[in-house]
Order: C-alpha cells, then structure tokens, then sequence
C-alpha cells in the first residue's frame, strides 16, 4: 500500500470538505435538485463546443463569403478577420489552460487581437 504524499493528501481532504459542503446543503433545502459535478460538466463541454462550433461556422462563412464575391466595394477581409479573432481566442481561453500549449494559444490570441484592431481602425478606416 502506497502513501499519499502531502499534495495528494490535501487534494484529497479538498474533496473531502467540498462533498460535506455539498451534502449539508442538500440537507438544508432538500427540495432542490443538488448540482452534480455530472451536469456542470455537460454544460461546461456544451458551452465550449456550441461556441467552437460557431466560431468554425463563422470562420467557413467568411472564406465561403471571400471566394465567391471577388469585387467588393467595401471592406473584403473584415469579416476573415473577426473571424479569426473569435476563434484564436476561444480556443485560447476555452481549451487550454497550463503548460507551454496555453501559453503559445494565449500569445497567438492576443496577437490576432492586435492585428484585428489595426485592421479594423486602421486599415479598413
């Protein structure tokens, strides 16, 4: 039998006090439905992957939009760009968070924000 190191033991007792917590609130109002780690994890993925795919659908939309209407009389990439931005930063901020892969996502996040309010203040003004 192995033993816990200190780390594993307060993650454990974090656990611990987190179901009393849980459990004496449940008991204080039992006519509540008690919110499982089950369903906020649903809803977490629900979130993450609806808004994923809506950025994609609106990343496809605009290269759809850029390739079929050459002649634009207005601004022609303003929509790519935005596009972009949501993307980069919802996978920056939704899908990564420790290490070197969150840092890269982040740095490329805020760079696609930089270059998408230059383009939108400057160069398409």
């Amino acid at each position: 039998m192995s033993r816990l190191t200190p780390t594993e033991k307060g993650q454990l007792a974090a656990k611990v006090e987190e179901e009393k917590e849980r459990q004496r609130m449940r008991r204080m109002n039992p006519n509540t439905a008690a919110a499982s780690p089950e369903v906020d994890f649903i809803f977490s993925n629900l979130y993450r992957y609806g808004i994923l795919a809506i950025a994609l659908y609106l990343l496809a939309a605009s290269v759809m939009h850029l390739l079929k209407w050459q002649d634009f009389a207005y601004d022609q990439y303003g929509n790519l760009v935005i596009a972009l931005m949501l993307f980069f930063n919802h996978i920056a901020y939704s899908f990564t968070e420790t290490g070197w892969k969150s840092r890269v996502m982040k740095a490329v996040a805020r760079v696609w924000i930089v270059i998408g309010l230059v383009y939108i203040f400057w160069v398409a003004a």
